[in-house]
């Protein structure tokens, strides 16, 4: 955003004396009267407080301070301004009174009133109760708006939002000049600004900064005779600046303002103000003195960003909320609008990832499938093969084990065994209590025919008693076989 203006300045001591009897200015303004130009695009005034040789040094201070911050950034033109920029700014300020603090029990101080007109509007911040107007005007005073104008941080401001008193109580009271919020030297806890943002600029508007001492006056303080100064009836930005001199003459407060008049401006989209109110950072609470109507304590308070009551007629004010509430709701239609535009989008990318991730899950499968081979029945049926052999297995360990025998006949008796005929085979017949597994071996012989001859029973019975009892030698057993077979032979 590109703005073209015009811009003067009110800057007045106006009736109070110091204790010499001399004008006591304690106001400090950036650009100063005689710096200042249309190409200014950056505005900070100061009203200073704590008495002779100490409010003039604290505003001063400020204004040197933050004014070198910014500009040496380079944003004297409508360039980018964030935050960030603003708070650097700031904590220069505040470590610039801290240097020039001079150790006094009763602490100097500093409202502030700022502007920055920057690429995406202009940047309002405030502390105490020196203010900033932006208006619109019309052509009479009816027809003039007030559109934003920062609320004082003041302790007569928060007993009116409380209702504790009248407007009427407040503009007699005492403690007129008690602040809630300033910036000075040791703090321990550093206030922070409030901060207001807008792009709703338009050519002929205004914007107005002034110190307290141009509010002197209650219809200047409620705003119903600014809206007529600021009206176009009332002549230009130069006529406008003779007659806030006219009405502030008497003031008794030394006083100061800026008047910038918008004659151009190359925007993007407009968008609706919006207050951006920071909290307070630790502070102390000073002790309030109204005695000195120079000096003000600062008790911290939380701000807030509401407009007065006063600034607007009962019908301007309704109809401001009307169309705030109109813009509100618009506003909301389209977040809401974006939000389901977006949820809208996240659903559809969600079931597209289902449906792919569904889709190669599908594939892998039938691959899977597609790469078993057929034999697989087969090597299933062969695996349970096993099975029967391991059926047979324990048999075969039964019959292979071995028979419990007497001991080997010597080597040279051993030639004798093979020579056994089928009717030898018949003498095992005689040892089944021995062992199952040698009836087993010796069952299927047992059909044949047994000899029957008795000398050959009786010779069977003897060398089955001379096994059974190991009595006898090799060659006994031998010879009854013998005479066993040579029996057998002449019986055939």
């Amino acid at each position: 955003m590109k703005f073209k203006l015009k811009a003067t300045s009110i800057y007045e001591d106006g009736q109070r004396k110091d204790a010499l009897g001399n004008p006591h200015q304690e106001d400090y303004i950036f650009p100063s009267e005689s710096n200042l130009s249309d190409d200014a695009r950056l505005f900070i005034l100061c009203d200073g407080m704590g008495g002779h040789d100490a409010g003039e040094v604290a505003s001063k201070a400020v204004c040197d301070a933050m004014s070198r911050s910014i500009l040496c950034d380079g944003h004297n033109q409508e360039g980018v301004f964030t935050t960030e920029d603003f708070e650097n700014a700031i904590d220069a300020a505040f470590r610039e009174l801290d240097l020039k603090d001079t150790g006094a029990e009763k602490k100097m101080g500093t409202t502030l009133a700022f502007l920055k007109l920057y690429d995406k509007g202009a940047y309002i911040a405030h502390m105490g109760d020196s203010r900033v107007y932006h208006i619109r005007p019309g052509e009479t005073r009816d027809d003039t708006e007030i559109l934003h104008v920062t609320p004082d941080h003041s302790l007569i401001n928060d007993l009116l939002k409380a209702e504790a008193i009248t407007k009427e109580e407040a503009r007699t009271s005492k403690q007129k000049n008690v602040i809630t919020r300033a910036m000075q030297p040791g703090m321990d806890r550093r206030p922070k600004a409030e901060v207001y943002q807008t792009s709703d600029i338009k050519v002929g508007d205004y914007f107005y900064l002034c110190s307290d001492g141009m509010l002197e006056d209650p219809e200047m303080e409620d705003g119903s005779l600014i809206r007529n100064i600021f009206s176009e009836k009332m002549g230009d930005i130069a006529k406008k600046t003779q007659i806030l001199k006219n009405v502030t003459k008497d003031n008794r407060d030394n006083h100061s303002a800026f008047l910038i008049q918008i004659t151009e401006v190359t925007e993007s989209t407009p968008t609706v103000g919006f207050s951006a109110q920071l909290e307070d950072g630790p502070a102390k609470e000073p002790a309030s003195d109204v005695s000195d109507p120079g000096a003000a304590a600062m008790p911290m308070a939380v701000p807030t960003a509401v407009k007065p009551e006063e600034t607007a007629s009962p019908e301007r004010t309704k109809q401001l909320n009307q169309e705030s509430a109109t813009a509100s709701a618009d506003k909301l239609k389209k977040k809401l609008t974006s939000l389901k535009v977006m949820i809208g989008g996240g659903i559809g990318i969600i079931v597209l990832l289902i449906g792919v991730v569904g889709y190669l899950a599908y594939s892998s499968g039938k691959e899977t499938t597609d790469s078993v081979p057929h034999t697989q029945p087969v090597i299933k049926e062969k695996k349970n093969t096993p099975k029967e052999v391991k059926v047979d297995e324990p048999k075969k360990a039964t019959i292979e084990q071995p028979i419990d025998k007497p001991a080997p006949a010597p080597a040279e008796n051993q030639a004798a065994k093979p020579k056994e005929t089928k009717e030898n085979q018949v003498k095992p017949d005689s040892q089944a209590p021995r062992n199952q597994s040698q009836e087993a071996k010796t069952e299927a012989p047992a059909a044949s025919p047994a000899p029957s001859s008795e000398k050959a029973e009786k010779a069977k019975e003897a060398l089955s008693n001379m096994k059974k009892e190991g009595a006898g030698s090799t060659e006994g057993i031998v010879e009854s076989d013998q005479n066993l077979k040579n029996d057998s032979t002449k019986k055939k």
